[in-house]
């Protein structure tokens, strides 16, 4: 493979692989290891790192943008694919594990997530992997290790809010996640699935949603961080890992999310969906007013959510997109006090205090009476 390397223009991947303790992967010595090797050319190299590899380049503050030896390894492993793959291949399985498996995903094997043109797909040319093109007719193979050559860098993937700050319909659940405090603790953790909520789903809580934004406001931040984390998952979930939800077989992956609620995968031919029930009630915000309970069916007791885009890779895991609603954890307790507030209904509430009814914002008795 190294020979090949060199010969498709390729002699700076060569170069780091063998830097960075690699060179086992090309040297040939283990001929029985089944490898895919996604190569960038040397022009690509130099746009990867944005200088030569053994050059130190100041920043215009003076800073030293030299990347660090460990940064180079992961960048060099994570073009490493475990298995050999040709262009059918990638077609039917377009979600490819490589060889860096770092704390970050908490040991799971990092993903490379290749498209294949399905009206050309005969021809490797057609081929990218995380949108990094392919530039050969057909891959080199050269015993069990085939290799293609990218045009362009194939960056590892970005942290949590770099990837989604690129999609405008997720704006309100990073600013969620900002207003919550929770948007370290959540990157910081190591081998994630985010099930990320669009804008939609956060209007639709009306007055619920004016409550958990309010600035400042303890309960509110708290309620609100249990709201973010009930939409996070303790493990990397690829939509390859989801399985066949039947007739005959209800299969589904149950993890555990972030605040302890219990969240189930499975897929249909109509879909990927994000179960909140696994057979009991689903879990709904409880609401104490009848009235906005029932405003709230659509969003909280509804069973399945659908996810709309899947395996957006991130440094810590995963993250999918839910096509509408949200994940309503049962430890956040809505009631007409803390409605109330988010309405900024002060004068009211004063009156209440002051008339000694504060109990009708409590007791949901009080609405018959």
């Amino acid at each position: 493979p190294q020979k090949a390397l060199v010969g498709l223009n390729a002699t700076a991947f060569v170069r780091l692989l063998k830097d960075s303790g690699l060179g086992d992967y090309i040297d040939g010595t283990r001929p029985d290891r089944k490898l895919t090797l996604l190569a960038p050319t040397n022009h690509a190299m130099d746009e990867a790192f944005g200088y030569d590899l053994d050059d130190d380049t100041p920043d215009s503050e003076g800073n030293t943008q030299r990347s660090p030896r460990d940064r180079q390894r992961e960048w060099a492993l994570y073009h490493v694919v475990d298995g050999q793959y040709d262009v059918a291949e990638l077609a039917q399985t377009p979600l490819v594990r490589t060889k860096l498996a770092s704390a970050w995903t908490g040991g799971r094997a990092q993903v490379v997530k290749a498209q294949v043109d399905q009206a050309h797909r005969a021809l490797a040319k057609h081929v990218s992997f995380n949108g990094a093109d392919n530039i050969l007719l057909e891959p080199e193979v050269i015993g069990n290790t085939t290799i293609y050559l990218l045009s362009s860098p194939m960056p590892t993937p970005p942290r949590l809010i770099g990837a989604l700050i690129q999609d405008l319909d997720l704006s309100l659940f990073v600013a969620a996640m900002g207003a919550s405090n929770t948007v370290d603790e959540i990157q910081n953790e190591a081998g994630v699935t985010v099930l990320a909520p669009v804008v939609s789903a956060f209007s639709s809580l009306g007055l619920v949603w004016s409550y958990l934004s309010l600035p400042g406001d303890l309960d509110a931040r708290t309620d609100l961080s249990r709201l973010i984390k009930s939409h996070v998952l303790t493990r990397p979930v690829y939509s390859d890992e989801i399985p066949m939800h039947t007739d005959s077989s209800a299969d589904m992956l149950v993890v555990e999310a972030l605040n302890g609620n219990k969240v189930g995968l499975f897929r249909t031919p109509h879909g990927i969906f994000v179960s909140v029930s696994q057979g009991e009630q689903p879990p709904t915000m409880r609401l104490r007013v009848s009235d906005t309970a029932s405003r709230l069916a659509s969003v909280g007791d509804t069973s399945t959510l659908r996810i709309s885009e899947s395996d957006m890779l991130l440094q810590t895991g995963v993250a999918h997109v839910l096509e509408s609603g949200l994940i309503l954890p049962l430890n956040v307790e809505i009631t007409s006090a803390k409605l109330l507030r988010g309405m900024r209904a002060h004068v009211f509430t004063e009156l209440l205090q002051r008339f000694n009814l504060t109990y009708v914002l409590e007791d949901p008795r009080a609405e018959a009476a």
